[in-house]
């Protein structure tokens, strides 16, 4: 994402923290909690006036809590960076895999068959189009229900585990987010 919003040049500040959902609420380990107060209590309403947005997203089947809870929270969420002036965008829940997808593409290219939608997180799946559903208008979707290629031509698969992009797997999901109209009204402003 780095890479797209420099080519536009559009200065990208990142807050990455695991163990952690980026929402007001309350939730996982301490360190990574510490790092999004300070981004969402601190950093952001003194900053809101220099920030023309703020993207969101997260692996959201870690949630500890149900489906509608978390939705509740990712509007309570969004309303308070509206609150600030901040045009917001959710990006959702990309499939996870219940073994590492390199174990999976290994087996595919040995033996030439589409095994990979036997290893797929129902859940992860589940979540995607409830969030989908009941996040509107600002959530973007990126769950790969074969939209892109899964292995490279040069035999690089798109996941390096069971839920996270290589370089390869993050370009392709870039390309289809800068596709995506949602996207590009939010870059322009809405």
């Amino acid at each position: 994402m780095q890479e797209s919003f420099e080519k536009l040049n559009i200065n990208l500040n990142l807050a990455a923290v695991s163990g952690c959902l980026p929402i007001l609420k309350k939730n996982g380990k301490a360190q990574s909690r510490e790092v999004i107060d300070f981004i969402l209590l601190d950093y952001l309403p003194k900053n809101a006036g220099k920030i023309e947005g703020v993207i969101i997203c997260a692996n959201w089947i870690n949630s500890k809590d149900d489906k509608f809870t978390l939705v509740q929270n990712i509007k309570e969420t969004v309303n308070y960076l509206h609150k600030m002036g901040l045009k917001t965008i959710i990006i959702g829940q990309n499939e996870t895999y219940n073994i590492a997808f390199t174990s999976i593409a290994a087996r595919e290219y040995q033996y030439n068959t589409e095994i990979s939608a036997n290893y797929l997180n129902d859940e992860s799946y589940d979540w995607n189009l409830f969030l989908r559903e009941n996040l509107q208008p600002f959530y973007l979707d990126v769950y790969n229900l074969n939209s892109f290629l899964k292995l490279s031509p040069e035999h690089t698969p798109y996941m390096m585990d069971q839920n996270h992009f290589t370089k390869t797997g993050a370009d392709l999901v870039i390309r289809q987010i800068f596709a995506d109209k949602k996207f590009l009204n939010f870059l322009r402003g809405y």
